[in-house]
């Protein structure tokens, strides 16, 4: 029995060149309980195993030399402290034995106190961040070592589609803009989506970013918000408003109404001399169309054998929008001849319909003027065209000019007892002098249902433009 009692102690003490009490105090053993008395005829299997290295260690020996550890745990990203983070204390290397675990207090602080001097490495761990493990450092009798971490959060990825607005369509090589929350002049990163409008951006810490879509030809979209959670796909789409539009339109013939095939509309951008943009034909409605235009202003010319040309007619092109610009044209006339061409709003509310024209001519009296109850006076005056349903056009040729006064007026004929309508109703009036366009004059928004544009004073033209209800209509 002393033979056996000798190795058993032998044994522990072998065992014992890993205890606990080499390097970590953590409460004072429990005060020990007397022995009891071993069972007859004892086997091996029957005798206690040591204590495991997470059993509260024995108090060390009044003077042992001992060190403590302690840090500061903060996010990569902002720097700020990271409470209950992991912090677990391996003997050695990082494949050593846990000596202890401990975690971070609401300032990202921890400390562990009364380690045996040597060599640890030091793991950091929390479910939102990548864990940092294997740091080493060194614990030195009778000092205070400190080891600090910064944890890098786990990241999510951020992914979506970029479609057309109008009809669903994939849009390649957006640009798509990453910011950060509050910050759009910090750039995270930028990509583009690919020919199916798909775009992925990967690895994105968690947090609340801003995105921007820019596109050419389109409406950018900026300020998108999304959040970005550890190790998720987060989804956001976009949808793009294009900003191309163009501009319609019909051309007749002043004179009798009829659609001209075959007119040559000539687009300029930005001023009436730039070069050429693009060239269109009527068809055989006189329907023209110039697609595939930005916002902008735009000049067109419209020309054709036998007409007198239209030169330079200015259209504000706002985004993504067409805009109809519907115009007559009138053969040539001769020297000494004026025709007078009146158009007006297509549909509209507020708008008159029914835009009639005026001539008081020399050999009639002031109150039977040329309009659409006396069409003619002989092969002097006619009234070529007359038209009653939106847009016009209108047409007043003097054909044989007298001496004395011509006064061209145009009425309100079918919302007389609106005052606003007229105004609202976009009236041009072109006057042709020969075999050119003299000047364009517009109706502007005003009081009445009659303006006055101009009179010819023997041969010359003398501009009025105003509001005048107190002449004769019918």
């Amino acid at each position: 029995m002393k033979k056996l009692s000798a190795f058993l102690i032998l044994a522990l003490f072998a065992l014992g060149c890993a205890r606990p009490t080499d390097y970590l105090y953590v409460h004072p053993a429990p005060t020990p309980v007397p022995s009891q008395r071993p069972l007859p005829h004892s086997t091996p299997s029957q005798i206690p195993t040591p204590t495991p290295l997470v059993t509260p260690a024995p108090k060390p020996e009044p003077g042992a030399p001992l060190g403590a550890l302690q840090g500061h745990v903060t996010s990569s990203v902002d720097n700020s402290a990271l409470a209950n983070v992991t912090v677990t204390i391996h003997i050695g290397d990082a494949n050593g034995p846990i000596l202890a675990t401990v975690n971070t207090d609401a300032s990202g602080n921890y400390a562990i106190a009364i380690l045996s001097p040597g060599r640890y490495a030091i793991d950091f761990e929390t479910p939102s961040k990548i864990p940092s493990q294997g740091l080493p450092t060194a614990i030195y009798a009778n000092q205070t070592s400190t080891l600090d971490a910064r944890l890098r959060p786990k990241s999510g990825d951020l992914r979506g589609r970029v479609t057309d607005s109008s009809d669903g369509r994939a849009i390649a090589d957006v640009v798509v803009t990453i910011h950060p929350a509050g910050d759009p002049s910090t750039i995270i990163t930028t990509v583009r989506t690919d020919s199916a409008g798909n775009y992925s951006v990967p690895t994105l810490a968690p947090g609340s970013y801003t995105v921007d879509f820019t596109a050419t030809n389109y409406l950018p979209v900026t300020g998108r918000s999304v959040t970005i959670t550890a190790g998720n796909m987060s989804t956001l789409d976009a949808r793009l408003t294009s900003t191309i539009g163009g501009i319609k339109g019909r051309v007749s013939n002043a004179v009798d109404g009829r659609d001209i095939q075959g007119v040559t509309i000539s687009v300029h951008a930005g001023n009436a001399n730039a070069p050429v943009l693009q060239v269109v034909n009527t068809d055989a409605n006189g329907q023209y169309s110039i697609p595939n235009l930005p916002p902008g202003t735009y000049y067109l010319d419209f020309t054709k054998s036998g007409y007198v040309p239209i030169m330079a007619q200015a259209v504000s092109l706002p985004p993504a929008q067409w805009v109809t610009l519907n115009k007559t044209m009138t053969n040539v006339i001769l020297d000494g001849q004026f025709r007078v061409v009146l158009m007006w709003t297509d549909y509209a509310p507020g708008a008159v319909k029914d835009v009639d024209s005026y001539i008081a001519i020399p050999d009639l009296p002031a109150s039977q003027p040329i309009g659409f109850h006396f069409k003619n006076y002989g092969e002097d005056v006619k009234l070529d065209h007359d038209d009653t349903d939106w847009i016009g056009p209108e047409t007043i040729t003097i054909y044989n000019l007298k001496s004395g006064t011509y006064r061209y007026y145009v009425n309100n004929y079918n919302v007389r007892n609106d005052y606003q309508a007229l105004g609202k109703s976009r009236v041009i009036v072109q006057l042709y002098k020969g075999p050119n366009l003299y000047k364009t004059y517009t109706v502007p928004p005003g009081t009445g249902v009659t303006y006055e544009i101009f009179q010819i004073i023997d041969g010359r033209v003398k501009d009025i433009e105003k509001y005048n209800d107190n002449l004769p209509v019918y």
